[in-house]
């Protein structure tokens, strides 16, 4: 589980390094896209809000692969599974409310904090010992 952690960390802090450089410099990544004013304005405005936030992606990806190798992903799949229903009912309640766009992009950004976290929480609820009982023996598939 160390290694998870360290690994978590690293993604952590590298992602979110990354994710903050472009929330302050948003058009080193939006000009590579795009010249039209309108959509130049929307794209720094959501890199503001919800880049920094990739680092908690960087935590759930990080946290995530951890447990694919030690063949216990159902934390982390429900972890997004929740943010999924997260960004479904928080999109429905601001769709239905007049929310503006900052709205949905603060929202995107709480979502990456909700899986970040619930990702982290499975990984350090999770039992990482071996299995309990004898291993069995594995046999040749042509014998």
């Amino acid at each position: 589980m160390r290694i998870a952690w360290t690994g978590g960390l690293v993604s952590f802090v590298s992602v979110g390094l990354i994710g903050s450089l472009i929330a302050i410099f948003p058009d080193l990544w939006v000009n590579i896209f795009t010249h039209d004013p309108g959509g130049r304005a929307a794209s720094r405005q959501y890199l503001a809000t919800a880049a920094p936030m990739y680092a908690f992606i960087g935590l759930a990806m990080s946290m995530y692969f951890s447990s694919q190798g030690a063949a216990k992903v159902v934390g982390p799949v429900l972890a997004q599974s929740a943010r999924l229903t997260f960004i479904a009912l928080g999109g429905w309640w601001l769709s239905t409310h007049n929310a503006t766009a900052a709205n949905f992009f603060a929202l995107a950004a709480a979502s990456m904090g909700v899986l970040g976290v619930l990702s982290a929480s499975s990984v350090v609820l999770t039992r990482w010992g071996p299995k309990a009982g004898p291993v069995p023996q594995a046999r040749p598939a042509m014998s």
